[in-house]
């Protein structure tokens, strides 16, 4: 077997951000991290998704506030790397 990580930006322009999160863009959104896990026997076919972690922001980023006007005066957000987490769970669900 062969998993495969991915983060995907997930935008909603109609959303409230308040209630659904900020992109590093500042505009409403969240991420998906989600791990596929394919054969691993030259087919590649796909055997299914293991892991799905939603990464949102509840503030906007201090970039995307500056950038826009001098609002950015909070503090900065970095989505640090979450592959441990993933990584776990598909060895998990592998063994079973």
């Amino acid at each position: 077997m062969i998993a495969i990580h991915d983060t995907t930006s997930c935008a909603f322009s109609h959303a409230d951000p308040a209630v659904i999160g900020y992109l590093n863009t500042g505009k409403p959104g969240f991420m998906v991290h989600y791990s596929l896990v394919v054969d691993g026997d030259g087919s590649k076919r796909p055997l299914g998704i293991t892991n799905v972690e939603v990464i949102w922001v509840q503030i906007v980023p201090r970039q995307a506030a500056s950038a826009r006007s001098a609002v950015g005066s909070g503090p900065a957000i970095r989505c640090r790397s979450r592959t441990r987490v993933p990584v776990d769970a598909v060895r998990s669900r592998a063994s079973l």
